[in-house]
């Protein structure tokens, strides 16, 4: 899950370069059309001044998408041991997540409530924290065993043949058995004083395993929903695409008409390049929520991760 969320953090910040060099290209080619316009006596200036604006804001982004994407390689790099540029790592197939998107949508979903019985019964950092309290219970058991009084059997058998110059020819056999009882009557405080540690180390575990289960349940809830609204703003960000590219090609021929101004093409190409950004976004948030979320109930193997490594 951590490479996952290192490798997609790389993928993003490398598309969100692409998309603002791409916008930037875009602003550019505006700014000839606009020139183009003033030649003609049609433009003014301040188009040509918000085309400007627009595209030193584009510029800082981009120089905030290379920082983004030099600390998501560092990450990647610390977490696989290899230093691959970014360009080297295989993008993510949209066709090929969309055909598991649609699957995924067509089979019945399990409610939350399973999902949360699968994660009591079979996540594994609860399983370690539950092996940790149970641990402190033995612990806690045997610091106040100290109290309590010692019983032991015993039997014993010694035979003894000529064991001395003095004995010589001699033999004796002794058996013996009982029963020894140790009465602890006083320890200095020590065993009040282990119990009394081993009964806060206790109820410290104890508390440590209800915390990391609330949390890891809300968790669950959390990548639960993440991945079925994931579906949603995939199919919601494709539309937004779809139409911004159309209002793009409609204000640009409105502009001819007259009916519309260069501003309006700007705020159609931001539109434009703000839902590729988060239609981007959506598809590296539901496989990671996907992931997560099999990985937190304790059901993830290892077909799940080449289904997942599948779809780069």
């Amino acid at each position: 899950v951590q490479v996952l969320q290192a490798y997609t953090g790389v993928l993003y910040a490398h598309d969100d370069i692409e998309l603002a060099t791409a916008h930037l290209r875009a602003l550019q080619e505006e700014h000839q059309r606009s020139q183009r316009f003033i030649d003609y006596g049609e433009g003014t200036r301040t188009d040509q001044l918000e085309i400007a604006a627009q595209a030193r804001l584009v510029e800082a982004q981009l120089i905030e998408a290379e920082d983004r994407l030099s600390d998501a390689h560092n990450a990647l790099r610390a977490l696989t041991g290899t230093g691959a540029p970014p360009s080297s790592l295989a993008p993510l197939q949209a066709d090929r997540l969309a055909r598991h998107v649609q699957t995924t949508q067509k089979n019945p979903v399990l409610p939350l409530e399973q999902w949360h019985e699968r994660t009591l019964a079979h996540n594994p950092e609860l399983a370690a924290q539950r092996s940790l309290l149970e641990a402190a219970r033995h612990q806690l058991n045997q610091q106040r065993a100290g109290h309590l009084p010692n019983v032991r059997l015993y039997a014993r058998s010694q035979i003894s043949d000529s064991n001395s110059e003095n004995v010589i020819g001699q033999r004796y056999d002794t058996d013996s058995i009982g029963v020894e009882v140790n009465l602890p009557l006083y320890s200095g405080g020590r065993v009040v004083a282990a119990s009394r540690q081993a009964d806060n180390t206790y109820a410290q575990t104890r508390h440590e395993l209800d915390a990391a289960t609330i949390e890891l349940l809300n968790d669950v809830e959390r990548q639960y929903r993440l991945s079925r609204s994931s579906q949603q703003r995939i199919e919601a960000y494709q539309q937004a695409v779809a139409a911004a590219i159309e209002r793009l090609e409609a204000t640009r021929r409105s502009i001819l008409g007259g009916e519309r101004t260069n501003l309006d093409v700007l705020n159609a190409e931001r539109e434009r390049f703000e839902a590729l950004r988060d239609l981007s976004r959506a598809r590296y948030d539901y496989l990671l929520a996907w992931l997560t979320l099999r990985w937190q109930a304790g059901v993830l193997n290892d077909e799940d991760i080449s289904q997942v490594a599948g779809y780069f």
